[in-house]
């Protein structure tokens, strides 16, 4: 029955939600887009990977004679509290103190030198596993390996041929320090007590290694061996050191039958991609965006990890800890339109969860009704957050002035809600949170001379501080106008709703000057500048659009931006490549892509400098789905900045803002046929080029023509709305096979 209910999935699927027909063979798809290695690398961003969305594994040379098989798991954490030194909090404490922590690698030690130039590898991105060849001088090891989907164990496979059956794989740790435990003051590290040593226990076919925390808790990494396959797991525990379940989640795995083990997380993986298509025949762009839909799921899930700046796949740097004034942001950017967003859960649980961390990291005078999140945490959210004029007792003034990070947060839960219509969310977590982020700004708002509202200094991500700075002042007025929004439609009838209207009348303007937004009051932007944190009205909060400031507007800001180039990193590409799409202007869209193109790695992770940061790749997902479909205040965008060199576009399944869901193609810069179906009812209005001349047929829904390319669509619950130009809705690959571009060739 399980192969049967297979074969429909990978072809020829019609999906009741939209009677569209599917001729899509995923498999064959899929492997067109796989990272192929005809050679392998040793470093992070070389690696072929495999994660569950806790657990992560990637293989890489690690010498003349070992093949390393990192793990690294995105719950293995400190949780010291030490942050105070001589009165001060010192730079980047939460970091040192509640950042990630390396786990280690099983190692592969052959018997003779390895060929790296004749040893291969490929992610399997259907199947969601990596397999490859290991030569040397003396023989071969075919390797396989996986993270089951949903049982939390990894699976090593290792068949050792010629010369290489002695050929060895041994787990070793790595030390339990923060890698940015060297930046503290010397007299500081002296005084701390480090974590206390690893304790190993069995051996390379059995075993265990502990490892305790002087904070209290700790992790175990364990493993057990049958028949060529080491089954491995690595948990954590806060309060005590987790042996007995490692060992017990390990042998469960190791006891089971390998073919059903194998079914059961192929299963997972077969239902992950199809939850929505996209095709638009770039080899290149279509294999990144893919690889991206098997990243997110390796990297997250609703039950289980935050992405960090790392994901599963830890590398000591800097930033071994979760970023919050840009980096989860965009991380979970490419999940709300994909229909991908239940496994953006983790958003809302880690939010839920934190929620007294975000409360403790304000003032004790603001905890009564605020909250705040610092511009670095571990898991439980609590930092030393910046607030408007600066905090005294932070060593580092920027951070002590950093103050609007949730309010962008919210923005992200809120896009969530609007596109699962999770009412229970909304009410009982979005509209309370969104709340507390703008009431912490509210107790720094003071009335000038001009009779506006005013902000004291705060500091605008990656550029300096500045009173009344936009990076502030838009989340402001976007939380402001949302808790309005929210207000009504609940019927919460919240008694600052006077206030809400009070600010959004009388908040100071953004400051500008004829060509640009400032960065705030008296500071015009001057310098490269990688975050477009003094552009965030216009994306992604959505107050600046062509229809409210002008088309040429939003231009301006965008050329005056990317005029001042030496700063510019991957990100900053993706910003303008979104910002392009509001414009609808898909040949810079294409332009910002070619210059984002020398950003990205082998295997489509991402570095600034040498330090591995997850989100822009995934952003770039995110603006790829922006130039096909975008929705926000009340629109749905169709095609709205489709590259010239894309001749057919189609996708399937992507959710709108009020949870509409919509598939449509596109060809020769024609809209052929676009399907929308309205699970909860509700008006809209959607904007095609040409949409209101399209064929249309009807069920439950009207359609009012408002211009050549708008309609507005009134629906009830169910309500479905076909318009098309002749051409027969199938959903289909564009462009003939993949060319399997990512890898190292």
């Amino acid at each position: 029955m399980k192969a049967l209910f297979a074969a429909l999935l990978v072809f020829a699927s019609v999906f009741p939600a939209s009677g569209l027909e599917e001729r899509v063979d995923w498999r064959s798809f899929l492997a067109g887009h796989d990272p192929v290695w005809n050679r392998m690398g040793k470093e992070w961003w070389e690696a072929p990977f495999v994660g569950d969305g806790e657990l992560g594994m990637m293989a890489r040379l690690g010498g003349e004679r070992v093949m390393s098989f990192q793990v690294g798991s995105n719950r293995v954490h400190d949780h010291r509290t030490d942050d105070v030194w001589q009165g001060k909090v010192l730079d980047a404490i939460e970091v040192q103190n509640r950042g990630r922590l390396p786990v280690g690698s099983f190692e592969l030690k052959t018997e003779g030198k390895i060929d790296a130039g004749k040893s291969t590898a490929r992610i399997d991105l259907w199947n969601a596993e990596a397999r490859g060849t290991v030569v040397t001088d003396r023989g071969e090891i075919a390797w396989r390996m996986f993270i089951h989907a949903t049982n939390g164990t990894g699976v090593i496979e290792l068949k050792r041929s010629g010369g290489e059956s002695g050929a060895t794989l041994e787990f070793v740790a790595e030390p339990s320090v923060s890698p940015r435990e060297s930046k503290l003051p010397a007299e500081f590290r002296k005084e701390r007590v480090p974590n206390p040593s690893l304790k190993y226990e069995g051996d390379r076919s059995k075993g265990h290694l502990d490892q305790a925390l002087a904070a209290g808790g700790g992790y175990v990494t364990a493993w057990e061996e049958k028949e060529g396959r080491l089954f491995w797991t690595t948990m954590y525990d806060l309060k005590e050191v987790p042996v007995a379940f490692a060992q017990e989640r390990v042998k469960a795995s190791a006891s089971a039958a390998f073919a059903s083990l194998e079914s059961s997380h192929r299963e997972w993986w077969h239902q992950w991609y199809p939850k929505s298509f996209f095709s638009f025949g770039d080899p290149y762009w279509e294999s990144f965006y893919w690889i991206q839909v098997y990243k997110m799921a390796s990297a997250t899930r609703a039950e289980r990890g935050l992405i960090d700046n790392s994901g599963p796949w830890f590398q000591p740097s800097g930033w071994s800890a979760t970023w919050w004034n840009l980096n989860v942001q965009l991380s979970y950017s490419p999940f709300y339109s994909s229909a991908r967003y239940a496994e953006a859960g983790a958003v809302p649980r880690h939010l839920a969860a934190g929620l007294d961390g975000m409360i403790r990291s304000v003032e004790e005078k603001y905890r009564a009704d605020s909250a705040a999140l610092c511009r670095n945490t571990g898991p439980d959210l609590f930092g030393w957050a910046g607030e408007p004029g600066g905090r005294a007792i932070r060593e580092r003034a920027d951070i002590g002035m950093e103050a609007g990070n949730l309010l962008w947060m919210c923005h992200n839960l809120y896009r969530h809600y609007r596109v699962s219509m999770d009412e229970k969310m909304g009410k009982e977590q979005l509209f309370p949170l969104l709340k507390r982020a703008v009431n912490y700004h509210r107790h720094f708002l003071a009335e000038g001379a001009d009779g506006f509202l005013h902000l004291p200094k705060t500091h605008s991500p990656e550029y300096g501080e500045a009173p009344d700075a936009n990076y502030d002042l838009a989340g402001l007025r976007w939380g402001c106008r949302t808790l309005l929004e929210l207000d009504g439609k609940f019927g919460t009838k919240d008694p600052l709703v006077p206030e809400w209207k009070r600010i959004l009348e009388k908040l100071v303007p953004f400051p500008k000057n004829e060509h640009s937004y400032f960065i705030g009051a008296g500071m015009p932007f001057e310098k490269s500048h990688r975050h477009w944190s003094h552009l965030l009205m216009i994306y992604p909060y959505g107050l600046v659009t062509p229809e409210s400031d002008g088309a040429e507007w939003i231009k301006s800001n965008l050329d005056h931006w990317h005029s001042k180039k030496g700063a510019l990193q991957g990100y900053s590409f993706t910003g303008g490549i979104a910002m392009s799409a509001i414009l609808g202007d898909g040949a810079r869209a294409q332009g910002l892509l070619d210059g984002f193109q020398k950003f990205i790695q082998p295997n489509t992770l991402y570095k600034e400098g040498t330090a591995p940061v997850m989100e822009t790749p995934l952003h770039g997902a995110a603006v790829l789905q922006e130039m096909a479909f975008r929705s926000q205040n009340g629109v749905i965008h169709v095609f709205p900045a489709l590259s010239p060199k894309w001749e057919r576009t189609v996708f399937r399944g992507f959710t709108a803002e009020g949870g509409f869901e919509v598939s449509a193609a596109a060809g020769q810069g024609k809209v052929r046929w676009i399907i929308l179906t309205a699970p909860h009812g509700g008006e809209v209005v959607l904007e095609a080029k040409g949409v209101g001349a399209l064929k249309r047929e009807a069920k439950d829904m009207s359609a009012e023509v408002l211009s050549p390319d708008r309609l507005k669509l009134v629906c009830q619950a169910g309500g479905r709305i076909d318009l098309y130009d002749g051409t027969t809705p199938v959903v289909e690959a564009v462009g003939g096979k993949g060319t399997n571009p990512f890898g190292l060739k």
